[in-house]
């Protein structure tokens, strides 16, 4: 299956959902390099041909004038996109291609002709069940013979119909009259004449089972059954005529207002609630099955023909066969349909009513497999971001029933109905939108698996396709050698022609391999290295893996370079292993040797060359890694020389290029890198003005309108420096300022990047610092702003130190965070003009929710087993939970003591139990900070700070005198 950037579809949809493309198919594109640009091509082909062809449909159905016909309205067809992208020409994709073309112009009213395709692609393998779908079926006998004329009124065994109203996977629906009865209906026949006899017996009974099931169920939100039978070998039900459409079509022109969606969702809720209660699922609920009746705008349910008793043991549905429309269909569904409940139908109406605010199902892909993948792993967009009118309630309440998991849906069809009409009714809803971390929880628990397999098979992939590069290189590579020996050796001036002819062919070649092998490699890191998916903790172990993988290879590849690249490209790819080095905390020496031969090597073009973007970018970022290797070895004035020559070339590059965001990013970086170094070197006037100046760059950038999250997080970084800046400077009215800016860019970032774990210890690390400058600079008038900001940290951190438990290079630096957080609250709390309302648990509870906390990851680290890497981490992380049992032993010290001197005093209600009970409670908090010293203290490098705290509790032990 061909892999496809999710970014890019997603985009190209949004604004065909906004209306036309401003831009072609090709601006939407990823580099054609990317293992993606395939798979996305054809994707976005998909989705351009349905769009085109809806707009056609609704240009005819206005009833402009100039429009003649279908011709007239030239929608793009696949041949106009295999001229321009004549990669589409496979024919695999070809007919796949073509398959869509056809469905889109179905679903647009359109007659498709198999003669006109078969005419326009004479050489694409066809299913005709393909054209027996798309075209009109013509009725058969019960022997299967073609009816050679369909006329109406025709008879049918009591109903006389009159017109077919549409078909369906199990057959067509016709308007019928039943003149018993005195009354119009809908018929619906199930076409069973193209099966064998054992599957014609079990269409015939699930359609039995179907009509028995609708007919005892009576609710003015579900089509009533009036009359089921089997006719001339058809089975048939008859059932009220809704003079209408459906919601699918409602839907098709443009989505519905929200709470006219809501109240259609709400009504067959109402109906499902009744038809669960009674034991009985729909199992098919989509916007073809949902009426509405033109005269009462009632929505009405109608086709049951996926439903069973719950506690039926007809067997009809087995396990594995999969039973629904895949779009609004439960991942449960998915995995077995013999094996749901009333939840997978709550999802179906989650589903729908995403499809009537947004007007496109939550789940669709090209093919089949990609929209079952879709559904049983990704999240499906909020509907907010499409239409940001839409209102959070409703995007609330809709998410909520597309949960994957069924235990974190609504339960019962009847708590969805309490919050729809809650919403309708202007009240608060039950359900509440789930905060980033807890999708991030969901997502590496759905995940955990994928990140074992995605190890190998990844890491398979680059492997496989950087041996196959590099093998047909070096065997390019040898050829052309063996050429020119056998020019060398010929004694014909004309042979010797030829065979250098040949050699020159063989040189371009490989080439052409190293090139598009360093273009994989260097993809390949980017995407690795920067993809905030990768940053999670449960997959930076396999980041830093495959990281290590292509650091394997990418030396051998860079040698290769040498007879076959120019300099440029040889220097750019220098850079980029340099990079790959710095990355891994590999040997900053070595990093340096290959960022100053890429710098060389540079030197050595001539300044027309040393001008190309490709040059300038390729320059400075090896003055930059310079920069890195120096700071790493401690020259602080080397790393600010390295930076400021960086910054240099980098604005030489963006007066060359001024629409380069990019070339502005880094120039910006390159200042606030220098400014840092320099603040370092209490050099503050110099560092306030290269910090302000990249500020300004960035500020100037998102005034312009970029939206681009890589300069917004920057933006944020470098308020956070100026903040830590200003306070050293004694600024300290702009401090919590610039500390706010940062933390409020950081939580929009994070809230729409959950799955960066990198942004979301930015952001708790801001969150903390504005609390602490909030305190100390606004005195007690600003304790309670204080104390809601780190109530909110302290919260966040809590969550990332579960999701971090068994990577303790994650962990560790979130504990310290969590503990910096924590202090600090309590040091605010411990304030005598402290606010009640501000207050939260008390110090000693929090003290004993960190060693809590401690413990459970100290446990999850031990699980994995006695690395060496993780003795380290269990020593850190005893260590901070004695520091923790200490804290919290001390605070309950405090306590005895006052309740002692109240009782000294004379208050009776203090006693001597309850200093008893807080001395023995302080006492084994001790014993246990003891016990975890000597345990560490024998091996480990933090002897020294293990050997204080001991003496620390041991003097604090023998201090403490029982009552008698």
């Amino acid at each position: 299956m061909l892999s496809i950037d999710e970014d890019a579809r997603r985009k190209f949809e949004a604004d065909w959902l906004s209306g036309t493309p401003s831009v072609s198919i090709r601006e939407y594109l990823p580099r054609t390099s990317t293992q993606t640009y395939l798979g996305t091509l054809e994707e976005l082909v998909c989705i351009d041909l349905e769009f085109r062809w809806r707009n056609c449909k609704n240009a005819s159905a206005s009833g402009d004038e100039t429009v003649a016909g279908e011709d007239s309205l030239s929608p793009t067809r696949v041949e106009d996109y295999v001229r321009e992208f004549p990669e589409l020409g496979q024919s695999e994709i070809l007919q796949r291609l073509v398959e869509q073309e056809i469905i889109a112009r179905v679903n647009s009213g359109f007659v498709v002709e198999v003669s006109e395709y078969r005419s326009r692609f004479p050489g694409v393998p066809f299913d005709d069940s393909l054209f027996e779908q798309h075209t009109v079926v013509q009725p058969t006998d019960a022997s299967g013979n073609v009816i050679e004329q369909v006329s109406y009124p025709r008879q049918f065994g009591a109903y006389v119909i009159t017109s077919e109203l549409g078909r369906g996977g199990m057959g067509a629906v016709y308007r019928a009259r039943q003149p018993s009865a005195g009354r119009e209906v809908a018929i619906k026949i199930a076409d069973v004449s193209s099966l064998n006899a054992a599957s014609r017996n079990m269409v015939a009974a699930r359609f039995e089972t179907e009509a028995h099931a609708a007919s005892s169920l009576v609710h003015d939100h579900v089509v009533p059954i009036y009359d089921v039978g089997v006719i001339d070998g058809f089975p048939y039900y008859a059932m009220r005529l809704v003079e209408g459409g459906d919601l699918a079509g409602m839907s098709k022109q443009e989505p519905l207002e929200p709470k006219r969606a809501v109240k259609y969702i709400l009504g067959v809720a109402r109906g499902i609630a009744v038809a669960h209660s009674r034991g009985m699922l729909h199992r098919d609920i989509k916007p073809q099955n949902i009426l509405v009746d033109n005269v009462t705008d009632r929505s009405m349910l109608t086709d049951f023909g996926l439903a069973r008793f719950m506690l039926d043991d007809s067997g009809l549905t087995q396990t594995g066969q999969v039973l629904g429309t895949p779009s609004y269909m439960p991942p449960e569904q998915v995995r077995d349909s013999s094996k749901i409940d009333g939840r997978a139908d709550i999802y179906s109406l989650g589903g729908t009513l995403y499809q009537l605010l947004t007007g496109k199902p939550p789940f669709r892909a090209a093919d089949l497999q990609e929209t079952l993948r879709q559904v049983m792993v990704d999240d499906p967009v909020p509907t907010t971001r499409i239409n940001s009118a839409i209102p959070v309630d409703v995007d609330t309440i809709c998410l909520k029933c597309l949960e994957k998991e069924p235990e974190a849906r609504y339960q019962t069809a009847d708590e969805l109905v309490e919050d729809l009409e809650r919403f309708l009714d202007g009240r608060p809803i039950l359900a509440k939108p789930a905060s980033p971390l807890t999708k991030l929880k969901k997502w590496c628990n759905r995940n955990r698996a994928l990140a074992g397999t995605l190890a190998t098979t990844v890491a398979a992939v680059i492997v496989a396709l950087v041996v196959s590069f590099y093998g047909w290189s070096a065997q390019t590579l040898l050829a052309t050698e063996q050429t020119r020996f056998a020019m060398e050796q010929s004694e014909s001036a004309k042979e010797q022609s030829r065979l250098k002819d040949v050699a020159n062919g063989e040189k371009a070649k490989a080439v052409t391999a190293v090139g598009q092998l360093l273009d994989t490699l260097n993809d390949f890191h980017t995407q690795v290295s920067s993809d905030p998916v990768m940053t999670t903790p449960d997959l930076a172990p396999l980041r830093k893996q495959l990281l290590e993988r292509a650091l394997e290879i990418y030396p051998q590849v860079v040698a290769l370079s040498e007879s076959t690249l120019s300099q440029a490209h040889r220097a750019a790819a220098l850079v980029k292993l340099g990079t790959l080095m710095l990355d891994l905390e590999q040997s900053p020496d070595t990093a340096g040797t290959h960022f100053g031969e890429a710098n060389a090597s540079i030197e050595t073009l001539t300044p027309q060359q040393q001008q190309t973007e490709l040059m300038l970018e390729a320059k400075s970022s090896a003055l930059n890694g310079l920069a890195l290797v120096s700071q790493k070895k401690g020259d602080v004035q080397a790393a600010i020389e390295y930076f400021r020559q960086a910054g240099e070339v980098r604005r030489k590059w963006t007066e060359l290029w001024p629409d380069s965001l990019e070339a502005k990013r880094k120039l910006a970086n390159a200042l606030m890198n220098e400014g840092l170094l320099l603040a370092a070197n209490n050099d503050l006037a110099s560092a306030e003005g290269r910090q302000m100046t990249a500020q300004a760059i960035r500020g100037k950038a998102l005034d312009e309108g970029t939206d681009d999250p890589k300069i917004r997080r920057d933006y944020a970084k470098g308020a956070f420096n100026l903040a830590m800046l200003h306070w050293r400077a004694g600024e300290l009215s702009q401090v919590v300022d610039a500390l706010n800016t940062s933390s409020s860019i950081l939580r929009e970032l994070a809230n729409a990047s959950m799955a960066d774990a990198n942004l979301w210890k930015l952001l708790e690390t801001s969150l903390i610092y504005e609390a602490e400058f909030t305190a100390e600079i606004g005195g007690p008038a600003s304790y309670g702003r204080a104390t809601k900001l780190l109530d909110e940290s302290l919260a966040d951190l809590t969550s990332l130190i579960q999701l971090s438990a068994k990577n303790p290079t994650a962990c560790l630096p979130l504990i310290e965070l969590y503990q910096q957080g924590l202090e600090t609250l309590l040091r605010i709390q411990s304030h005598p003009e402290l606010k009640p309302e501000w207050t939260t648990p008390n110090a000693a509870t929090a003290w004993e929710q960190l060693s809590a906390l401690l413990k459970t990851v100290a446990l999850d680290i031990e699980s994995q087993g006695e690395m060496a890497q993780n003795d380290v981490a269990l020593n850190q992380l005893a260590l901070r939970r004695v520091i923790s049992l200490r804290q919290k032993s001390l605070l309950l010290l405090a306590e005895a003591h006052r309740i002692g001197s109240l009782a000294d005093s004379g208050d009776n209600s203090s006693s001597d139990a309850q200093v008893l009970d807080l001395q023995k409670a302080a006492l084994d908090l001790l014993d246990q900070g003891l016990a975890l010293c000597e345990k560490h203290i024998a091996d480990s490098a933090l002897n020294s700070s293990f050997q204080m705290q001991r003496e620390s509790l041991r003097q604090l032990r023998s201090a403490v005198v029982p009552i008698q």
